[in-house]
């Protein structure tokens, strides 16, 4: 017998969507994001979705920067930087094995990075846009719930998923005081002899 899955109370799709419109500079951040990743993978010599998917495996509990020092290293070395940790390693490892991707967060991760915008990303602080615990995002009722709502911010915005995702997203990383993280890879490979 299934287990019954109670959906928190979150923002509403109008607050959402005056927080897309706040962020709409951040609209454009998965399609900057790709044009990094193809760059990047001429240079290491690497597909761009085994790339992406890299950058999505390597990405929890970390900031953009660091997540990408962390997969360039292993692109270019096959070996894990001394700090990675283990639950990272270990979907990694997975990944190596079955060509997988576990869990919500990260597979959409992927899989917008590979250029599906009807992906949509939840993390910290689409945790905080919604206004839903993080922790309950690992239920796949309560991420299912939550992706709905973005979904229909989307199209009441007229923009794909991941357009309203990343600018919800920007707007809040901006409203806590922070720098929206880009995702460049290029400096990332100035030690590559090309």
């Amino acid at each position: 017998m299934p287990r019954s899955c109670t959906i928190p109370k979150m923002s509403s799709v109008g607050t959402l969507v005056t927080l897309a419109e706040s962020g709409q500079e951040s609209r454009t951040w998965y399609p900057d994001a790709r044009k990094q990743i193809i760059a990047g993978a001429v240079i290491l010599d690497i597909a761009p979705g085994r790339f992406a998917d890299l950058l999505s495996l390597f990405s929890p509990r970390v900031s953009v920067a660091r997540s990408v020092r962390f997969a360039v290293h292993y692109a270019q070395t096959g070996q894990y930087k001394p700090d990675t940790i283990r639950s990272v390693r270990a979907a990694v490892g997975h990944y190596e094995l079955t060509g997988r991707i576990r869990g919500p967060k990260t597979s959409a991760f992927a899989r917008v990075l590979r250029g599906d915008d009807s992906a949509i990303v939840l993390d910290v602080w689409m945790a905080v846009a919604l206004g839903v615990d993080q922790k309950r995002l690992s239920a796949k009722c309560v991420y299912s719930a939550c992706s709905e709502r973005i979904a229909r911010s989307a199209k009441l915005l007229g923009w794909t998923n991941a357009e309203t995702q990343a600018s919800i997203w920007g707007a809040v990383v901006s409203k806590n005081r922070r720098t929206v993280p880009s995702l460049f890879i290029l400096p990332e490979l100035d030690g590559i002899p090309f």
